[in-house]
């Protein structure tokens, strides 16, 4: 069996009191299916990445820098999670 999504609503009459549930039921399969799909293309990517002679940085919609790839990190002598994020997001920025 595939796993559903499932959402129930009541229905109120006019004093408010609930006379009916709606319930809307919608399998997730497809949604599971593209969604492993994206991670797997999200990890392709991050290895070629990861592999590339240039150095590579991903940023969110605010310019805040999420993601550096390894080259990154061998050029300037930190790793992830360190205390080199910051200067490394201060270079990428000049």
């Amino acid at each position: 069996m595939s796993p559903h999504d499932v959402v129930v609503t009541p229905l109120f009459d006019n004093a408010g009191a609930v006379v009916r549930l709606l319930a809307v039921a919608r399998s997730v399969a497809q949604y599971e299916k593209s969604q492993k799909t994206s991670d797997d293309l999200d990890r392709q990517i991050i290895a070629v990445a990861d592999h590339m002679a240039q150095l590579a940085w991903l940023a969110d919609a605010d310019g805040n820098i999420v993601w550096f790839n390894k080259r990154w990190y061998d050029f300037s002598g930190t790793s992830p999670g360190r205390y080199g994020e910051r200067r490394l997001a201060a270079a990428a920025r000049s």
